[in-house]
């Protein structure tokens, strides 16, 4: 069985990673005035993404619970899920993006695609994985129609 960490604690992770490389390498540190405005919208709009893709889960009665993907009694396919099929993930790119902007530190772009591979390997595969052991084709064409991310 592969090792599952949390989503919310991989970006806990990130963000961490990110002050510590501010803090350490200010020689890369950037400003501009509108970098809290743009942290703000995209912070917004994570936020958004990962509330309405939890309660289109608890609205099909569904688990949220990304530890247990076994546990999910419907496929949900309607809303936001219409257009990726992880908006929650894509909320906490876009929140963890926004903390990056907001830092201004060149060097902690790269934690942004670690933690789009980490969420891949940690999470998303073995979810799919059991998403398409439990719905099969219709999963397929699920996959077939809406892009993992965008």
């Amino acid at each position: 069985m592969p090792i599952r960490i949390p989503p919310a604690l991989q970006l806990l992770f990130f963000s961490s990673l990110m002050f510590v490389v501010k803090t350490q390498a200010p020689f890369v540190n950037f400003t501009h005035g509108s970098l809290p405005i743009i942290a703000i919208l995209l912070t917004a709009s994570g936020l958004t993404l990962i509330i309405a893709g939890g309660a289109l889960f608890r609205t099909h009665n569904t688990t949220v619970n990304p530890l247990k993907p076994d546990n999910a009694s419907k496929l949900v396919v309607a809303g936001i899920y219409r257009y990726t099929r992880n908006p929650m993930y894509l909320g906490f790119l876009l929140i963890l993006s926004a903390w990056c902007i907001y830092l201004g530190n060149l060097l902690n772009i790269l934690f942004v695609p670690c933690f789009i591979y980490t969420l891949s390997i940690l999470n998303i595969r073995a979810e799919e994985h059991a998403l398409s052991n439990k719905f099969g084709e219709y999963y397929s064409e699920y996959c077939a129609r809406v892009r993992r991310w965008i």
